[in-house]
């Protein structure tokens, strides 16, 4: 089923991590072009102490994929960009339903 397969390969470790000779050394026996290495300063553990690290690149790179594509990315807020929330267009509005113009946009009505 995933025979010839190349999946994209994130590598994530701590520079204090016990282990991180051991990502160096798969980082350097991997395609360059199918893998993306992080190493964490000051960390050891990069879940424990960092997860905030690891959440904001692994949405990068699911992003870089094509995946998680609606997520805003991190350190971008989203605005609102409609006028009006679906709670307000749920409000009955008489003047927005009405067939007649309003009132103060219809001059005054002429004397005979």
């Amino acid at each position: 089923m995933l025979k010839g397969c190349q999946p994209d390969i994130l590598l994530i470790t701590g520079m204090l991590s016990p282990y991180a000779g051991v990502v160096e050394k798969m980082y350097k026996e991997l395609d360059k072009e199918k893998v993306t290495i992080l190493k964490v300063d000051k960390v050891g553990d990069v879940l424990a102490e960092a997860p905030a690290k690891v959440a904001q690149s692994l949405l990068l790179f699911c992003q870089g994929q094509g995946l998680l594509t609606s997520l805003p990315p991190p350190g971008v807020e989203r605005r609102m960009s409609r006028a009006m929330s679906m709670e307000e267009y749920d409000k009955p509005n008489i003047r927005r339903l009405s067939l007649t113009p309003n009132s103060s946009e219809s001059p005054p009505p002429r004397k005979l």
